[in-house]
Order: structure tokens, then C-alpha cells, then sequence
């Protein structure tokens, strides 16, 4: 009897850690950082740099929709995003597996990935690189024409958003301490980050607007500030608020007839 209950106890154990570890996460983390070292993949991709990143002829290779998330500038860029897909990325995984079980989470998990990366570049690319752009957001692409899109910040922004409708959804009272705790963490990072990207962005953004039409060259106080692409970061909170959830939404429906 007593071996019966510790095998029981050791699969529920097995299939909780399961759940816990974000497998898909860690195997998104691993590509990207297979393609900054090995000399294998980073040659090609320096020497074709065009063709994978979000530019203005991305139109023409769409595929750049999707590798522009697995591609980035430097070690900050770099290191910085993964450690924001294991927080916010590790959060909507855990829940999709814990509400649709480990196979049907982790196969919602990647379409979700790579779906918002694809509505986000189409977004940005509407936005900046078309020949009839939008005016507020591409005053800084008139000043710099050849600037590109690279790095994971935007899908990272989406899921960030997404954790927080998923778990709005989710019982207090069915989690354990140490799960509330680490919700606690992550709503904290994800809600200082979603109020600081606004306020940089809509600063930046009428910054390099009023220095465009008063025909001055615009300088940033730093060089970061400059680098990051914070129009970016919003339209992946804003997806995160809206697309994914409705997305999510039908999936849910298709599931439970299906069952």
C-alpha cells in the first residue's frame, strides 16, 4: 500500500516539474544563442543580414516576419531577452500546459510565438517601411533609411501581456505559496516594464518628430536609448492585450468540442 502511494506521489511530483520547467522556452533560448556564437550560422547570417532582419524590403523575403526574433545586435540584446522570454515566456507556457495538459499547451505555446512575431513585423513594417507610412512612427526611419529590425523584445512585450490575461482567469485559491510568489514576481517585472516603454516611447517618438520638422539632427541622451525599438515593444503589449487572447479565446472553443 504504502509503495503504491509513493509511486503516486512521485508521478504527480514528475509530472508537476513537467509542467514547471519551460522545455519550450529553453529550447527557443538555445536556438538563439546557437545562432549569435557558432561561427556555422553567424557567418551566414552577418554576411546575409538583409535578408533575415525586418527592413524596408522585407516585403519582398517575408521570412525575416519570423527569423527577426531569433536574431540579435550584441550580448546585452541578447542575454536581456532571454532572460525576459524565461520570465514572461516561462509564465504563458506553464499556464497553457496546466490548462490544455503538456502536449496541446506546448504546441499552443510555439504557434503563439511565432504568430506574434509575424503580426508584429507586419505591423512595424506597415507602420515605418511602407512607401505611404505612418506619419508619428516613421520619422525616425526618415532620418535613417536603413535601419533594420532584429531581437525578440516584441514577441517577449506580446507574451508579457499575454501571462496577464491568462492568469487573470486562473483561482487564487487553487495555487500553492511558492506559485502565487513567483506570479508576484513576474506581474511586477512585466507591469514596470509595460509603464516605462509607454512613457519612453511616446516621449522618444514626439521627440524625434518635433527635431524632423524643426529640421534639426535629432540626439538622444544615449546611445541605447536610441538603439532600442520601443515602438516595437508597445505594439507586442498591445497584441498581448487583444490579438492573442482572442486567438486563445477560439482555440479554447475548438478544444472543448473537440473533447
Amino acid at each position: 500500500m504504502s509503495q503504491k502511494i509513493n509511486n503516486k506521489s512521485s508521478l504527480s511530483l514528475l509530472s508537476i516539474l513537467r509542467r514547471e520547467i519551460p522545455y519550450t522556452c529553453l529550447t527557443l533560448i538555445l536556438i538563439m544563442i546557437s545562432l549569435h556564437y557558432l561561427p556555422l550560422f553567424k557567418d551566414h547570417i552577418d554576411k546575409y543580414s538583409d535578408y533575415y532582419s525586418l527592413n524596408k524590403d522585407s516585403n519582398l523575403h517575408k521570412i525575416s516576419f519570423i527569423t527577426k526574433a531569433f536574431l540579435h545586435a550584441d550580448l546585452s540584446h541578447l542575454y536581456g531577452n532571454v532572460f525576459s522570454l524565461l520570465l514572461s515566456g516561462g509564465g504563458v507556457e506553464y499556464l497553457l500546459k496546466k490548462r490544455y495538459g503538456n502536449g496541446r499547451g506546448i504546441f499552443c505555446f510555439i504557434c503563439y510565438f511565432f504568430l506574434s512575431s509575424w503580426i508584429i513585423s507586419q505591423q512595424y513594417y506597415n507602420l515605418v517601411f511602407k512607401e505611404t507610412p505612418s506619419d508619428f512612427f516613421s520619422i525616425p526611419v526618415v532620418k535613417k533609411p536603413n535601419t533594420s529590425a532584429i531581437g525578440a523584445s516584441g514577441v517577449i512585450s506580446c507574451l508579457s501581456t499575454f501571462y496577464l490575461v491568462l492568469l487573470a482567469k486562473e483561482r487564487i485559491e487553487k495555487m500553492s505559496r511558492s506559485e502565487i510568489l513567483l506570479h508576484k514576481i513576474r506581474v511586477s517585472f512585466i507591469i514596470l516594464g509595460l509603464v516605462a516603454e509607454l512613457a519612453v516611447t511616446v516621449a522618444k517618438q514626439q521627440y524625434y518628430r518635433e527635431a524632423y520638422y524643426s529640421n534639426i539632427e535629432p540626439k538622444l541622451v544615449s546611445i541605447e536609448l536610441e538603439r532600442i525599438n520601443h515602438l516595437v515593444h508597445c505594439l507586442g503589449f498591445l497584441d498581448g492585450l487583444s490579438i492573442l487572447p482572442l486567438i486563445n479565446s477560439l482555440f479554447s472553443l475548438s478544444n472543448k468540442k473537440g473533447s
